[in-house]
């Protein structure tokens, strides 16, 4: 009994053992096989969809548990309903499995498992956090292909060593056996030749390098940030922070996201009083340019349409709110970039064209309510015109594709800014910074990071980290980075593969369906 409820629940257990520790990654090449295996033997598709669910919750709730701590409820509801979306890809390959029996039909699993990690990057559900390819976020040095591939590259390496690996045991000859361990040896040590071939090239152009200034606030989310420290005390300590360690050289201070509590109207910006105390800092450092994250809101003026997130005042007058990148420099007009890829039910309601009456359920986070607003298009900041910077805010650092459009902005150097509090001192805000290390070998530029406690520092192109700051300790991280401008073949292509597979499942669907002989 105890053998088979332990075989029943070994491909969670696996999955979750992958996410438990940076170098534990490796559990992942066959947390797949008693899925496959599965599926191939089971005769009941309800049967076999309350196995994948049942393994999906397991693996969920073992690597995302931390999500609760933000909230109980809503972490719960992300949970289950993540580990539901789960089971798709895995009951289409089962009915494809069934219904066209051929050897091949087992690749299957791939197209449909990228399908959805594509699509679910891109609506408005998207929880993206346990793409297959993220697994070797703690070990970069695996993955430099990453700038050709990109994670989801990752994810196709990861099912192609399953399938391989359970064809390999599943053979009865002894002779077929030994042949079929090449293909198996080969997925594992071409792309490690090629990582390494990638990664000693890296870092050997010589370029002007230019010094940052990092500041770690550790301010508590829950206590001091939306209720005992007001707005201007919080921003003195940051100031004092920076004050510490800027130099003349210093051309740009970060600051993490919402550091800057106070709602500032986004057409009398120039006359709040944070940041006029911001333009006090730059009148005595005129050197320095500043990356600030704060809450802004837009009032709506006749002629012009809100939007679906828009909220009313008491009087009937609409506005949004935005999780806002701010950025200062002498003599320049301030300049805003709005955060676009918000947190489902914490930052937006879903499709809030429908979902709107649900709004007032939100998760309040971040002293804010509601759905916030968004922007269209990517923004950079132009650094005193020696190089841009992309302000990539939180939850948006963990999106391939959708980062590569600062690129394509012509950002030279990425700055993440974020608020990792929330989630206590657990593997969230570990993943959450090496996650980062993906994004920097994708697009080959250098990546500047502050939070508002650990981790903080900087992620250099090839994925490597220096002056990573510790938890819950307030830090200053004085740097020096290069400003790259060569484009990647990700940059350029993004996730081409996924796209691929979503063509490629339409037609295994299409066979599937209609029950077409190849």
């Amino acid at each position: 009994m105890l053998k088979k409820l332990f075989y029943y629940i070994l491909p969670g257990l696996l999955l979750s053992a992958s996410w438990l520790h940076d170098y534990t990654f490796f559990f992942i090449f066959i947390a797949f096989i008693p899925i496959i295996q599965k599926a191939n033997t089971e005769q009941k598709a309800f049967k076999f969809w309350v196995y994948t669910y049942v393994n999906m919750l397991l693996w969920n709730t073992g690597s995302t548990w931390w999500v609760c701590l933000a909230s109980v409820e809503g972490g719960i509801a992300a949970i289950v309903a993540n580990s539901l979306l789960m089971t798709l890809p895995l009951l289409l390959y089962y009915y494809t499995q069934k219904r066209i029996q051929k050897p091949w039909s087992i690749f299957s699993l791939i197209f449909y498992w990228l399908t959805f990690e594509y699509m679910h990057l891109r609506w408005e559900l998207t929880w993206p956090w346990l793409t297959l390819g993220n697994v070797f976020a703690g070990v970069p040095f695996w993955v430099q292909w990453y700038e050709f591939t990109g994670h989801l590259g990752g994810s196709i390496w990861v099912l192609l060593l399953n399938i391989f690996i359970w064809k390999y045991y599943t053979n009865q000859s002894a002779k077929k056996a030994f042949i079929r361990l090449i293909p198996v040896a080969s997925i594992i040590v071409i792309p490690l030749l090629i990582s390494i071939l990638l990664y000693s090239n890296i870092n050997n152009k010589i370029q002007k390098e230019y010094h940052t200034i990092i500041v770690q606030p550790n301010i508590d989310p829950y206590n001091e940030k939306f209720g005992e420290l007001s707005a201007s005390e919080q921003l003195d300590k940051m100031l004092a922070l920076a004050a510490n360690k800027i130099k003349p050289e210093t051309k740009l201070v970060m600051f993490p996201e919402t550091a800057l509590t106070d709602n500032i109207e986004d057409n009398k910006i120039e006359e709040n009083e944070n940041i006029l105390k911001l333009r006090k800092f730059i009148d005595c450092f005129p050197q320095t340019s500043i990356l600030i994250g704060g809450n802004v809101y837009h009032v709506y003026q006749n002629g012009e349409v809100p939007q679906p997130t828009a909220r009313k005042y008491p009087g009937g007058m609409m506005y949004d709110i935005y999780n806002t990148a701010i950025y200062l420099e002498k003599n320049k007009k301030t300049e805003l970039y709005y955060k676009s890829k918000l947190v489902p039910g914490v930052e937006k309601m879903p499709y809030p064209q429908v979902f709107k009456f649900l709004e007032k359920y939100a998760i309040d986070e971040g002293g804010i309510s509601g759905s916030l607003g968004v922007q269209e298009e990517r923004e950079v900041f132009n650094v005193q015109d020696k190089f841009k910077i992309a302000p990539v805010v939180c939850y948006e650092s963990v999106f391939g594709e959708y980062v590569t459009e600062y690129i394509k902005k012509g950002a030279n150097v990425l700055c993440i800014i974020t608020n990792d509090g929330w989630w206590g001192n657990t593997p969230g805000y570990r993943q959450h910074f090496n996650y980062a290390r993906l994004r920097a070998i994708e697009t080959r530029r250098t990546i500047l990071r502050s939070a508002n406690t650990g981790i903080s520092g900087v992620i250099y192109d090839n994925g490597a980290s220096s002056h990573e700051t510790k938890w819950w300790e307030p830090s200053v991280v004085e740097a020096s980075f290069r400003a790259e401008s060569s484009l990647t073949f990700y940059v350029k292509y993004g996730d081409y593969l996924a796209l691929a597979c979503c063509w490629v499942s339409l037609v295994w669907l299409v066979f599937m369906i209609f029950k077409i002989k190849f």
